[in-house]
């Protein structure tokens, strides 16, 4: 197992340095032919005829160098073995940009060189610069010559660019589409209306919580009347239909959005999503379908709906943080907890035994985050989706804990996936994973959505925890 982790890192790095090269190597390209579109073109385009031919004539010749054909072919090469790969793996995020960024070089840079540039080079060096032919042509030649450049000098732009975006780890890829309106029709108006607040709505703590900017946070279920969890599989329950469960924000002492998750039929994709904006006067808070920046006055960003199944919509359950795993242990005077559900049957079947993390606590803490704030998206058993789904990864990381592997901390599909791809035991300030947790920014950061400042108890504890493995 240990040989085939290495065989994957080592082709991972590989095709890492080659989006590397490609990036880099696009963006030389695009340099050298915005330099002639800007100011090389139009400064021979003043000279007379004859002295213009000239020096065009030289700039064709000397351009056939090592230094610029090793760029410009190298990373026509780079793009061709990315785009191989891209058409073998579509749906992941890194490969449809690569793929995408490696058309846009190949055929808006390389092609035009050859359908547009090459052939009026060809036909300029056959020319005497000092002849009345070759005074009739240049005018030509500067005119749809630059022309061409503006195109391919574009093209490798936008490969750049696209090449760029393909590096980031844990990136914001994939747009999430707005509900259908029937998605969210079941869910009312108001909060004081989806039963918030009433006795039937039980609150309750997951023992690892998906970090928000430190945001405090309460959590609440209501399951219908008589009606119980269908526990069969430890690991994803299934909810009655009529399920709610509501998770409130308060950010800086302002209590900003509460956020409502409805189980409204039969059907695994059958839940509908919604986020409630609390009102000035905390009277009442209202549905928020399309989201909010900086609600409230604070900095906390209040998700459209469909980002909500960006994170749910990767768990067969739906449900996230109310599970065995997480609702395991004691609670809180007045919070349910995994034996209170049972206690009350509540659940179908009862854990076989109790669930307790591996590892001493720095290690349970460690695979407890990543659990709790990147399984949602890194898993194995990602539900299949009846549409295209946003932050949808296609890799072979899995940082979900599952009741059958909680013996060792080696026995995990975090250990199993993790090491050696995501992370070296014992080299923590080279890994990946560390690096994505302790950065913020635009295609640089994990978890990519809801957060925007750095979770600093987790990034410690993973990187104790990796400095401990050996």
């Amino acid at each position: 197992m240990r040989a085939r982790r290495k065989l994957h890192l080592m082709i991972s790095r590989i095709f890492s340095a080659l989006h590397l090269s490609a990036a880099l190597g696009s963006g030389l390209i695009a340099g050298v032919f915005f330099a002639f579109s800007s100011f090389v073109m139009p400064a021979l385009a003043r000279l007379p005829p004859a002295q213009g031919v000239s020096a065009m004539q030289s700039i064709n010749v000397a351009v056939l160098n090592r230094s610029f054909l090793g760029v410009f072919v190298g990373t026509a090469a780079c793009c061709v073995v990315l785009a191989v790969r891209a058409v073998a793996s579509p749906s992941t995020a890194s490969a449809r940009l690569a793929l995408a960024g490696s058309l846009f070089y190949l055929l808006g840079c390389v092609l035009v060189t050859r359908a547009g540039n090459i052939p009026y080079n060809d036909a300029l060096a056959r020319l005497l610069p000092n002849t009345e032919q070759a005074a009739d042509f240049w005018e030509r030649y500067v005119a749809r010559w630059s022309l061409w450049n503006h195109v391919r000098g574009l093209a490798a732009f936008v490969a750049c660019a696209l090449f760029i975006l393909s590096l980031g780890g844990c990136s914001r890829f994939g747009v999430c589409a707005t509900p259908e309106r029937s998605q969210l029709d079941p869910l009312p108006s108001k909060l004081s209306q989806t039963g918030y607040g009433t006795a039937e709505a039980r609150e309750f703590k997951p023992r690892f919580e998906l970090w928000s900017d430190g945001a405090q946070k309460r959590r609440w279920i209501a399951l219908p009347e008589g009606a119980r969890i269908d526990s069969t599989d430890v690991d994803e329950w299934s909810f009655p239909v009529g399920t709610r469960l509501w998770k409130e924000f308060v950010v800086d002492g302002v209590r900003v959005e509460t956020r409502l998750l409805q189980r409204v039929g039969p059907g695994s994709e059958d839940w509908a999503a919604q986020a409630y904006v609390w009102l000035p006067d905390g009277s009442d808070a209202v549905a928020t379908p399309g989201g909010a920046n900086d609600a409230r006055g604070t900095s906390h960003d209040v998700p459209a709906a469909g980002q909500c199944w960006a994170c749910h919509g990767g768990r067969k359950s739906f449900v996230l943080g109310f599970s065995a795993l997480q609702l395991e242990g004691p609670a809180a005077p007045g919070l349910v907890n995994l034996d209170a559900l049972v206690a009350e049957q509540r659940l179908t079947r009862a854990p076989s035994s109790p669930l307790q993390v591996p590892g001493d606590a720095t290690a349970q803490a460690a695979l407890g985050y990543l659990h709790g704030n990147c399984a949602h998206c890194h898993n194995q058993r990602r539900p299949a989706a009846a549409a295209n789904r946003c932050f949808d990864p296609r890799n072979e990381l899995d940082f979900a804990l599952r009741s059958a592997e909680l013996a060792t901390v080696e026995g995990t599909a975090t250990y199993r996936s993790a090491v050696g791809t995501a992370f070296e035991p014992g080299v923590p300030d080279a890994s990946r994973l560390v690096e994505l947790m302790s950065s913020r920014g635009f295609s640089q950061q994990m978890p990519p959505l809801g957060t925007e400042q750095v979770d600093a108890a987790a990034v410690g504890a993973v990187r104790g925890w990796i400095a401990a493995l050996h």
